[in-house]
């Protein structure tokens, strides 16, 4: 492989910025961005790079970070050991091994006497002190004080452990049920596994149970289905507790965009609510790429295929990353790569 062009994508997801992707990518050891035409646009001179949100980017020069805006201008310089949050009014980083919110609009600073920041939402931070866990706003007050073992939160349902037991509460710290159980998940389409007496079962918002206890394990509600499992097989139940797909399954995920990915007798496929297998139950791994499309694992190598049963790209590549404006990032073994589009199509690769 010729060094001289290597792209690497660096983030899961990237936003468009000015109607235009940019792809990161390096070169000689040195990051710069492509726009979605693959023409360079910032030459390889940062030790990282990525998009932060739509107005940000966050370069790294050594060990330090700054910060790029939506134009490419360097509007932070290299100052700050990691960045935690960041939006047009505020962000938060690990400055001289202290944390520190700052204001975009005044420059006024915060620091936090705390050890760890490990979630940052808009209105609230989840921190640990003292190896307890807390939540922290950013007006630097406590909405639930540093005490707890364990603290789940998604930015809006928020789960404490006390006593072994899980309970919600809300920005108050005030519990939304005198009840704890012993194990709770976040709500989703309005519903929320629990498990009380070593079963699981749904509860509405009101904390009243819409299902029996009845299962060993379950996942959230997808497109009105959730994933249970009974006797060690999984299938899918609706929000009328009625079962709509059977117990025969390994392991399945959710259903997304109509289809959920299953596993039978160690293989896996692609299921339709109906229960009808679109993708037959006879691969390594799969997961799911764009619209209708699937990436499908055959041992150790990777391919795109279509729910026709058509190879787009043939299982040839040993790993992939996803990077936005519906671009993929494909490594041959030699790690040699190729930009595949939406449609499964190769439209780019290195010499």
């Amino acid at each position: 492989m010729k060094p001289y062009l290597l792209i690497v994508v660096l983030s899961l997801f990237f936003y468009r910025l000015q109607s235009q992707c940019y792809i990161p990518y390096i070169e000689y050891n040195k990051w710069g961005l492509l726009n979605d035409s693959l023409h360079e646009v910032i030459v390889p001179k940062y030790d990282y790079i990525k998009n932060y949100n739509d107005d940000f980017w966050i370069y790294r020069n050594g060990l330090k970070y700054g910060v790029l805006d939506k134009n490419l201008q360097e509007i932070l310089p290299a100052n700050y050991q990691v960045f935690y949050w960041i939006d047009k009014q505020k962000f938060l980083a690990l400055e001289n091994q202290q944390y520190v919110l700052r204001s975009w609009l005044d420059n006024t600073s915060f620091f936090l006497e705390v050890d760890t920041i490990h979630q940052a939402f808009s209105n609230f931070m989840l921190v640990e002190v003292n190896r307890k866990y807390g939540i922290l706003n950013y007006r630097m007050e406590w909405l639930i004080p540093p005490v707890y073992d364990e603290i789940l939160t998604n930015g809006k349902d928020i789960i404490i452990l006390e006593d072994n037991l899980y309970y919600y509460v809300d920005t108050l710290h005030r519990k939304r049920y005198i009840k704890g159980f012993q194990d709770a998940y976040f709500f989703s389409e309005g519903l929320a596994f629990v498990k009380e007496d070593d079963l699981y079962g749904f509860i509405n918002e009101q904390f009243q149970w819409v299902t029996n206890k009845e299962f060993l394990n379950a996942q959230s509600f997808q497109e009105g289905l959730a994933p249970v499992e009974r006797n060690h097989r999984w299938g899918f139940i609706n929000k009328n507790n009625q079962l709509v797909i059977p117990y025969i399954y390994d392991y399945v995920f959710p259903f997304e965009r109509n289809r959920a990915i299953v596993q039978f007798k160690g293989k896996w496929g692609v299921i339709q609510p109906s229960g009808r297998i679109v993708i037959p139950l006879e691969y390594d791994e799969i997961l799911p790429f764009e619209s209708n499309l699937w990436l499908i694992r055959v041992k150790h190598l990777w391919g795109i295929k279509n729910e026709k049963g058509e190879w787009l790209v043939k299982p040839e590549f040993v790993d992939f990353r996803r990077f936005h404006c519906n671009y993929w990032m494909f490594f041959y073994e030699n790690r040699n790569s190729v930009i595949i589009d939406k449609q499964g199509v190769k439209v780019w690769k290195n010499i």
